[in-house]
């Protein structure tokens, strides 16, 4: 009896353990595929509107209405896709004023301007990790 109730404890112990490491693997793996496409959190995306919002009165190049793309350049700025090579020309240079309320990029990415929108790339590869048009309303 004594041999069943010991072997039921050291059991639960052990189960009791192994939760917490298969929910810190499962976290782990929650990271790595966000690694995979870094991507603006939500408090970015605010604080590009915000600025926008500061400077919609006389934007700099990139933002001002002349530099939003035609439909037809807009449809091949794609997010997880290799940035189109007709788009790669019009690519502007962050303004300071905005890059300092970004936190730095992930390694080997940068952050660029194409058509009114803040876009996150990978500077080898090319590939658009993510977008912000930050014309729209907060």
């Amino acid at each position: 009896m004594k041999l069943r109730l010991w072997f039921a404890a050291i059991t639960i112990a052990l189960l009791a353990l192994a939760g917490p490491a298969s929910r810190a693997q499962d976290r782990d793996r929650d990271r790595e595929r966000h690694d995979d496409h870094p991507s603006f959190s939500d408090h970015d995306r605010d604080n590009m509107r915000s600025w926008y919002h500061d400077h919609q009165n006389h934007p700099p190049k990139g933002f001002r209405d002349r530099d939003r793309l035609p439909p037809d350049l807009q449809r091949r700025l794609v997010a997880h896709e290799i940035l189109a090579p007709e788009l790669r020309s019009r690519i502007v240079v962050v303004p300071a004023d905005l890059l300092r309320l970004l936190p730095a990029p992930p390694v080997g990415c940068r952050y660029v301007v194409l058509g009114g929108q803040v876009v996150l790339i990978d500077a080898h590869t090319w590939m658009v990790h993510d977008i912000v048009d930050i014309h729209v309303a907060i």
